[in-house]
């Protein structure tokens, strides 16, 4: 996904997602999402019960390893970009950039 702007405002919620084709049952991957004013992506899967993200390493922080969306307020596993360059204003100001 190509992409050269994400929004870093107050009262937004910018995101894009894959959904299965059977939302919520068949899961959810957040490429890039950010709420308000956050310098930093925030991906996540959410998937059905019994599924977790074991500890391996990553240039993020994990946010969370459980990963059923049944459960935690469908948090999902997800991982925080250490970059501020992968989201808001200093992804914009980077010319944006391609998430895959």
């Amino acid at each position: 996904m190509d992409t050269y702007c994400a929004y870093a405002r107050r009262n937004m919620w910018d995101m894009a997602s894959l959904f299965g084709p059977n939302w919520p049952s068949s899961g959810e991957i957040d490429i890039i999402e950010g709420v308000n004013s956050q310098k930093t992506n925030s991906m996540a899967l959410h998937t059905s019960p019994n599924c977790v993200m074991n500890s391996v390493p990553q240039l993020g922080i994990t946010q969370t390893s459980n990963c059923d969306g049944t459960t935690n307020y469908n948090a999902g596993c997800g991982t925080l970009s250490k970059s501020t360059k992968s989201y808001g204003k200093g992804f914009n100001a980077a010319g944006g950039g391609f998430h895959s």
